[in-house]
This record gives structure tokens, C-alpha cells and sequence, in this order.
């Protein structure tokens, strides 16, 4: 999304505007629907805007920034700080429910372990594809 909206931003005034007119969310059905797509909101096109304004102003420093933040919360299996990262809140959430006596085990850990996985495998294809 990052990478969209610095491009959208190096546009043209006259293509920024039609992407903005044109701008397009994704609608999830309940159920085992596919996705489809809907022409966004007020609210929506405006959380867009906003967000081309910033990746105009925004410098490469804060962009490699905010690759490692993200990189750190969400593809490290090491915790990192006490509300930083996705395994942080898993080891968290495990505990809570550890604590509980439940006739059933729930294995947060184990899904997020499996999710960072995902990611991570996802993140490589991506760099190779590039």
C-alpha cells in the first residue's frame, strides 16, 4: 500500500484526481463469497487523499523506517517490547487463556507462529518477483 500511494503520488494533478474519483474498495461478503469490489465512501476517499498527501511529503528515510517497524511487528518470531509485535501479543493472549478452565485448548501461538510463517514466505516471493 506504501509503495501505491508513493507512486500515485508522483502523478500528474489531473491523474491523482481521477484515481481519487475512481477509487475502488474491496467489499467481503459474509459467508463463502468471493470478494467483489464497490466505489468507496465519503469517509473512504477521504482516508485515500490523506494518505497521497502524506506519501507526497513523506522522505525515503521514513519509508526504510517504516519497512523495518513493520518487518519488526509483524515477521520476527523474537517479541519485541510489550505492545510491539505480533508474537508479543500471542505469547500475551496464550498466558490469558492458559489461565482459564476451559474444556478446550486454545493454541493462539501456535496460529501466529504459523501466520509470521506465511508472511514471511510471502515477503520473499515478492523480493524475488522484483
Amino acid at each position: 500500500m506504501l509503495e501505491n500511494d508513493n507512486h500515485i503520488s508522483s502523478l500528474g494533478n489531473d491523474e491523482i484526481q481521477a484515481k481519487i474519483q475512481n477509487y475502488y474498495v474491496k467489499k467481503y461478503p459474509n459467508g463463502h463469497e468471493p470478494a467483489t469490489w464497490r466505489i468507496a465512501k465519503n469517509y473512504e476517499r477521504k482516508n485515500y487523499v490523506d494518505r497521497i498527501i502524506a506519501a507526497k511529503s513523506r522522505k525515503i528515510n521514513d519509508i526504510l523506517s517504516f519497512h523495518k517497524n513493520v518487518t519488526q511487528r509483524y515477521l520476527c518470531f523474537n517479541p519485541r517490547g510489550k505492545n510491539i509485535s505480533m508474537m508479543n501479543y500471542a505469547i500475551r493472549a496464550q498466558k490469558e487463556f492458559n489461565k482459564s478452565q476451559h474444556s478446550y485448548n486454545v493454541v493462539i501461538l501456535k496460529q501466529v507462529k504459523r501466520q509470521i510463517k506465511r508472511n514471511q514466505i510471502a515477503l520473499g516471493k515478492n523480493r524475488k518477483n522484483r
